[in-house]
C-alpha cells in the first residue's frame, strides 16, 4: 500500500494528512517509544505483524523502518518510532515558519 504524506513538525512528533487516490486519513508520528508500531484503521486491511515502511522523501532518498503493524477501530494512523524522529524529520521550513515535509510512505509486509 502507497500512502502520500503531508506532514507538519511539532515538539516530539509529526502530524498531518496521509491519502490514497480514494481515503484519506489523518497520521500522526510520535518519538521515544520503546518499539516501532504502526497503528491502522482496520478498514485499510493491512497484515498485522512485522512489516517494514519506506519513506520517500520529494528528493527521493529512502528512510527504512521496520515496525509492527496493528490494525485497530480508529480513524488515524498512529506511528510510534523507537529512538527520535532525526531520520524522518528533514523538512524545510515555508513561508510562515512551518516546516512541511511531502513523503511518500510504501507498506510492504515482510513477516
Amino acid at each position: 500500500m502507497k500512502l502520500n504524506l503531508n506532514l507538519n513538525i511539532g515538539n516530539g512528533y509529526l502530524d498531518g494528512d496521509a491519502t490514497t487516490d480514494s481515503m484519506s486519513y489523518k497520521i500522526n508520528i510520535q518519538q521515544g517509544w520503546p518499539d516501532t508500531t504502526l497503528i491502522v484503521p482496520s478498514d485499510l486491511n493491512l497484515n498485522a505483524g512485522q512489516t517494514s515502511i519506506s519513506f520517500y522523501t520529494e528528493s527521493g532518498n529512502q528512510i527504512l523502518l521496520r515496525t509492527n503493524v496493528k490494525n485497530e477501530d480508529t480513524d488515524m494512523i498512529r506511528l510510534f518510532k523507537s529512538g527520535n524522529l532525526s531520520t524522518v524529520n528533514k523538512g524545510t521550513a515555508n513561508s510562515y515558519g512551518h516546516t512541511r515535509f511531502r513523503y511518500s510512505l510504501n507498506m510492504i509486509a515482510t513477516k
